[in-house]
């Protein structure tokens, strides 16, 4: 082989070997990023701080939720309980008035206290 034919033949291997490591560097790869050692275990980390959050907030809101289902099931009995007391209060009042009434004051004081209404009345001083 003559010079120009080896020349040529090296020429078109450094250019094959150009080619393919151009390939090579214009090809990234999807599935991992070309990061170095520490910039992976800074996104790592920060995907794991991520996530902590996401399932503390998660957990808040159940947290919540059913304390939200406590207290209103604890008004719910404590309306009820409110209602019994109301309904309570306006017997004793209608029974205090019937007790305080002249007529019933009278039939006390005659029947059990054996009190008898004078027959004459007359003026009292003080």
């Amino acid at each position: 082989m003559s010079r120009k034919a080896s020349r040529k033949t090296g020429v078109k291997a450094k250019s094959t070997q150009r080619r393919r490591s151009v390939r090579r560097k214009a090809q990234p790869s999807v599935l991992l990023p070309d990061l170095t050692s520490t910039r992976l275990w800074l996104a790592v980390g920060l995907l794991g701080v991520l996530l902590a959050a996401i399932v503390s907030t998660g957990l808040g809101i159940v947290t919540n939720a059913q304390e939200t289902r406590q207290l209103y099931h604890q008004l719910g009995a404590t309306q009820q309980q409110q209602d019994a007391l109301l309904a309570d209060h306006s017997r004793l009042l209608l029974e205090r008035a019937a007790l305080s009434s002249l007529q019933n004051i009278e039939q006390v004081a005659q029947n059990e206290l054996e009190m008898e209404f004078p027959e004459q009345v007359g003026q009292v001083l003080r």
